[in-house]
């Protein structure tokens, strides 16, 4: 939450992305959610060193990653061409 508040910050960036890292493996609903959140405001308002980010870490959590871009895409903030240009950043899920 603390994380959220500071996104405004452009320094606090790498802290941002290092404990979305950590979050690989989380499948708690609320904390899922929060992420996508933050991920949304990183994407809305550093738009090229986030979807840099998103590029390179393939490792990062499938249901935070789309849920940050859902969220990008609900909002009022992008453009139609903006939220179109998210969806090469969903990541996949397959069914076990």
């Amino acid at each position: 939450m603390i994380l959220f508040q500071m996104v405004k910050d452009e320094s606090v960036l790498p802290i941002i992305y290092d404990r979305l890292k950590k979050l690989e493996h989380e499948n708690e609903y609320y904390v899922i959610m929060m992420a996508g959140w933050l991920l949304s405001e990183c994407i809305i308002q550093y738009r090229d060193q986030t979807l840099e980010f998103l590029s390179h870490e393939k490792e990062l959590n499938k249901k935070i990653v789309n849920k940050g871009i859902q969220k990008c895409r609900e909002s009022r903030r992008m453009t139609e061409i903006e939220k179109e240009q998210l969806l090469p950043y969903k990541r996949k899920s397959f069914p076990l």
